[in-house]
């Protein structure tokens, strides 16, 4: 075997050869096809030999602070070499030493575990073939990362350097503890009953994803293994939820991988489709380059801990840096948090090309006091076991490309369930409607679902969207589309999909005068978690029903407790009912009695009223809760699920501090998870209450020309005075430019203007400062 040298005639083959050997890493397991991008690429190899060869036994030694390093895995050409002389095991042995047999050249890597970092979601204890080499002791527990040192090294002038053979005849590879490579275990669960095409194209979106990430990171992240499902399996615990509403645009929970006492809070959410124009539909495919692009943003915000980087704290439009490059340029200019579409890069303020005055006026600054490459810094670097590297830190030419060349284990592992409905699904199909009076109200829109049992709600077709996208349907499925004229009166329409006759494109829905309301039979899938969300404990409710009105809750103050509870009588029965859609509370006249169809929404909104009061009200005397209401009424032994989500920043069972080694708290997230109350100073208020629940018909109609476009928002807690900032995502307004949506106070039943509000369109939330506990919700 002969030693390659490393001189200017070699440098050319040594990068071809290991055409991005860490990237392969990171390649998709399906042999993704490259983004448009132009690609970049820096290599590194050991070359064994110049020539074709006879299978020889190759030994490699691995080395980490000057001594052995077992449990590592030596990777070539896509494959983990199994150890010759250890009965194939894939990993080095006490020694630091992996004996393999080798054929011709290969571009060779060493990998070992630095640290796994767990999580408190379900449904995240799998390991990846890809990674199953440090699988030794069996699957790990549920994590959201892991850190792995590498071999991978570079020269000042980013040229790759070839590991030497030493005078024993042995390769050393060196494990480094700066530039680790951090691997993400995300969950993407998709709302509707998607075809196979469409979860392919979201696992090519996911793996190009990954490769973007790379390259935003310098090579120093990216997604080790993702789990793709549809028809909302493991939908609270999931890192992604691909939502059926076309009006949701992408966003997410800063830092909300993290989150250990509320996971379920915290998320990213996309919707059905995306592009950089706002012009959805199937042509617009997570796959694409804004698609997947957008995807890396969000993860900035959920597993980075990043602010945005296009706004400031005042609303103002703001662009970190001045100028943004064109696709040919990505090298220069930042920030993939300002304008994903045009760079991979992250801020970075002793990089001039990264850094600009204007930078210290977005949130990221405002919010954390550092550049995004600072942040991730901070964030990720662990003292004397491993040390992220910003730009400033590299050699000048680094591991940067943008592409996947497959030279080593194929990463990430995308996987899809789906296990295909039994029922044939309808073509997407777009939905329209007309109006008896042609005026373009907002019209929400739902699709009845009954293979999964509830209600999918599609958004709202406003002037800005005027249709909506069907995906998932199925054969006698239902369409219904309302829009409210005031609090007793709605233009509706109901349309079920025919099983003879094909289903027109788009689909035109005339709506007619009803002076009931008009929701689908089934419950909306988005409030269908009877209990609440995974670990969440159930909070149950306890009062009476007027007895002159026994369809009234009675003005006795409503009590809180754990079952069981000695005013309810020993031998009821415990059920949870499903809440139907907007979490109207079904209640006969007969209050012993349950009607599962029909309820009255004068009464669920006194109901939901008092149970928010009564939940603010405790918090003020001291008992923070957290949960998913349940109402009881003792007369009838009745225990029915309340649309009402509680998260608490004080709960009784909630460490005063982060655990050793895990980042503080970045935002306290409603129960929804659409609304956020960043960090202010050090940490959040030690008493603050979030209740989400649904904006009552008199107020979520229009009301002096305003239309709620968003849930119910009640904030209690001793914080009067204390000022927070919030973001809230609207529930519409895709493209809206005359009438953006702002955060209004409720006061004495009438919405007044929180004047400081602004609308982000870029993401579809509202930002605001207020200043006191209250009732608050978006309207337009």
């Amino acid at each position: 075997m002969r030693r390659t040298s490393v001189v200017a005639a070699r440098a050319s083959l040594a990068l071809a050869v290991a055409a991005g050997l860490l990237l392969a890493l990171l390649a998709s397991a399906c042999g993704a096809p490259p983004p448009a991008a132009p690609a970049r690429d820096v290599t590194f190899a050991v070359t064994l030999d110049e020539k074709p060869a006879p299978a020889r036994d190759v030994t490699f030694m691995v080395m980490l602070d000057g001594k052995p390093a077992p449990g590592a895995a030596i990777y070539a050409d896509g494959r983990p070499l199994p150890n010759a002389l250890l009965g194939g095991s894939l990993t080095t042995g006490s020694d630091g030493r992996l004996t393999a047999r080798l054929a011709g050249a290969d571009a060779v890597v060493a990998l070992a575990p630095a640290a796994l970092f767990t999580t408190t979601r379900p449904a995240h204890g799998w390991l990846a073939a890809p990674l199953q080499p440090f699988a030794a002791s069996g699957q790990p527990p549920g994590w959201k990362y892991q850190v792995f040192w590498h071999s991978l090294a570079w020269d000042e002038s980013g040229a790759p350097v070839i590991a030497p053979l030493d005078a024993s005849g042995t390769y050393t590879l060196t494990l480094s503890r700066q530039r680790p490579l951090i691997l993400f275990n995300l969950l993407v669960s998709v709302e509707w009953d998607a075809d196979q095409a469409y979860l392919d194209d979201l696992k090519l979106a996911m793996q190009r994803a990954s490769t973007y990430l790379w390259d935003v990171t310098d090579g120093q992240m990216a997604l080790g293994q993702v789990r793709i499902v549809d028809r909302r399996e493991h939908w609270w615990e999931a890192d992604i939820q691909v939502l059926a509403n076309n009006s949701k645009v992408p966003h997410a929970s800063i830092g909300g991988i993290e989150e250990r006492l509320e996971p379920a809070s915290y998320r990213i959410q996309l919707g059905p489709f995306w592009d950089a124009r706002r012009i959805n539909g199937p042509s617009s495919r997570w796959s694409e380059s804004d698609g997947y692009r957008t995807i890396v943003h969000e993860l900035g915000h959920y597993a980075l801990g990043l602010y945005d980087e296009y706004r400031g704290s005042d609303g103002q439009k703001r662009a970190c840096t001045v100028h943004q490059p064109d696709r040919s340029l990505e090298s220069a200019g930042a920030s993939v948090m300002n304008h994903q579409y045009t760079t991979s890069e992250l801020s970075a303020r002793d990089v001039p090309a990264l850094w600009s005055p204007e930078c210290e006026k977005t949130l990221q600054w405002q919010r954390a006091g550092q550049s995004a490459w600072q942040t991730v810094v901070q964030r990720f670097s662990r003292h004397g076991e491993w040390e992220i590297l910003p730009p400033h830190e590299q050699p000048r030419s680094g591991p940067v490309s943008t592409t996947w060349p497959a030279a080593l284990v194929s990463i990430p592992e995308a996987v899809v369930d789906n296990p295909d409905s039994k029922v044939e699904r309808v073509a997407p199909f777009a939905v329209t409607v007309a109006t008896p009076t042609g005026v373009a109200a907002a019209s929400s829109v739902w699709l009845e679902d009954k293979t999964l049992g509830c209600a999918l709600r599609l958004g709202q077709i406003t002037a800005e969207q005027p249709q909506l996208w069907v995906l998932g349907a199925h054969e006698d499925d239902i369409i219904y589309v309302r829009q409210a004229v005031d609090e007793s009166t709605w233009l509706c329409a109901t349309r079920p999909i025919s099983s003879t006759a094909a289903v027109a494109d788009p689909l035109k829905l005339e709506l007619e005068m009803k002076d009931s309301i008009c929701l689908p039979t089934f419950a909306v899938c988005e409030y269908s978690a009877s209990a609440g969300h995974a670990g969440a404990a159930p909070l149950l409710l306890l009062g009476q029903l007027a007895p002159s009105n026994p369809q009234l809750p009675s003005a006795m103050p409503w009590q809180a407790f754990a079952p069981p509870h000695p005013q309810l009588p020993s031998d009821v029965t415990w059920q949870t009912f499903a809440p139907l859609s907007l979490g109207m509370i079904p209640f006969n006249p007969d209050p012993s009695a349950v009607d599962a169809r029909w309820h009255d929404a004068a009464f669920q909104d006194l109901l939901a009223a008092s149970a928010v009061d009564a939940l603010v009200n405790r918090s003020n005397q001291g008992e923070p809760l957290s949960g998913k209401p349940l109402v009881c009424f003792a007369a009838a032994g009745n225990c029915l699920p309340l649309d009402v989500g509680v998260t608490a920043n004080a709960l009784p069972h909630a460490p005063a501090s982060p655990p050793a080694g895990q980042p503080a708290r970045l935002t306290l997230a409603s129960n929804d998870g659409l609304l956020q109350v960043f960090q202010q100073g050090s940490a959040l208020p030690a008493d603050l209450l979030i209740v989400d629940s649904p904006l009552p018909l008199d107020l979520s109609a229009s009301q002096s020309g305003l239309m709620g476009v968003s849930r119910l928002y009640t904030l209690g807690g001793m914080w009067s005075n204390a000022e927070l900032t919030m973001q809230i995502q609207a529930d519409c307004c895709a493209g809206a430019s005359e009438r953006p949506p702002r955060l209004y106070r409720i006061e004495a039943g009438t919405p007044v203007l929180v004047e400081d509000s602004w609308y982000a369109e870029e993401e579809g939330y509202v930002l605001a400062t207020i200043d006191q506990p209250g009732a608050y919700a978006l309207f337009r």
